[in-house]
């Protein structure tokens, strides 16, 4: 998408367009959730603790519990798993 010209986008959720660098930072702090949970895979981190071992304190605001769910966890640690499986 960020191959797109573009200036503003409108969320599939919240209220208030994006700016391109607001997507570029999104996409970042999405990035670095995603790497640390693939880390934290690798490391043997059970599913039930997988949120917890995440650290987001210092991506300004970002919440993981949005996956708490157990169909949202359950795709989210599929995913991280598979993932960590192509990095070994």
């Amino acid at each position: 998408m960020l191959k797109l010209p573009f200036l503003y986008v409108i969320p599939g959720h919240g209220n208030d367009p994006m700016t391109r660098a607001q997507v570029q930072e999104f996409r970042d702090k999405w990035n670095t959730v995603l790497t640390r949970g693939i880390e934290s895979v690798k490391k043997g981190t059970p599913k039930d603790q997988l949120l917890a071992s995440i650290k987001v304190d210092d991506l300004g605001g970002w919440n993981v519990n949005s996956f708490a769910p157990a169909n949202r966890l359950d795709a989210l640690y599929a995913e991280l798993q598979a993932a960590a499986a192509k990095t070994k």
